[in-house]
């Protein structure tokens, strides 16, 4: 665990457990970077924090809307907002996710370094794989789900699936096939990539490292 992640994750808590919420509430600049530097650190890129409630929308088995709502970020009324000034869904459920923990508003009975340790974990979670590189030409194997977010991410000590990943240009899953015995391929099943590694290869980690070799 680093230091910086640890002390970044520390402010947030002391920030999250201060923090009371009143119509009109604006953000003192170091509070908001604070969240700013937890959502980089957990793999989001935020351009910046308008204040306000994101509402969903609760929708029928036909997917048509029903006229009820519902909020992504009671408890943390800040949207983050990307690259192109749209609102991210995700970002701002996560953040509201992990201020729940931070403030303790679950009422439990961890004590302030536990929910710490918690925190921690949820930002190294929320951290996809970082990119592969397949080819010289630029070719990429990403994570199915390679946004960051509430979801578990693979790491670089993660074992290889039959499924190894996604060709990140067409969206192709990755699939390998065992040939000669010293040798897996990777096939894109969009278009045809095809990708030769060691049987060594028991990890991602270990796959970055051959290919990087190519």
């Amino acid at each position: 665990m680093s230091t910086k992640r640890m002390e970044i994750v520390q402010r947030f808590v002391d920030f999250a457990e201060g923090y009371v919420h009143s119509d009109g509430r604006v953000l003192k600049s170091d509070e908001k970077q604070t969240m700013l530097d937890i959502l980089t650190e957990a793999g989001f890129a935020p351009t910046d924090l308008i204040p306000g409630v994101l509402t969903g929308h609760y929708r029928d088995e036909d997917c048509r809307m029903t006229g009820q709502t519902f909020s992504y970020n009671s408890q943390c009324p800040f949207r983050m907002t990307g690259d192109d000034s749209a609102d991210e869904i995700e970002a701002t459920k996560w953040l509201n996710h992990v201020f729940v923990i931070a403030a303790n508003k679950e009422r439990s009975a961890r004590t302030k370094a536990e929910r710490v340790n918690v925190i921690v974990a949820a930002v190294e979670r929320s951290i996809p794989l970082e990119p592969i590189k397949l080819t010289s030409d630029g070719d990429f194997l990403v994570e199915h789900n390679y946004r960051p977010g509430l979801k578990d991410h693979c790491t670089d000590e993660n074992g290889l699936p039959s499924v190894i990943g996604y060709h990140k240009e067409c969206g192709g899953r990755m699939k390998f096939l065992p040939t000669r015995p010293n040798c897996y391929v990777a096939v894109c099943e969009s278009c045809f990539l095809r990708i030769e590694y060691p049987t060594t290869c028991q990890t991602y980690g270990d796959l970055r490292a051959a290919l990087a070799q190519n």
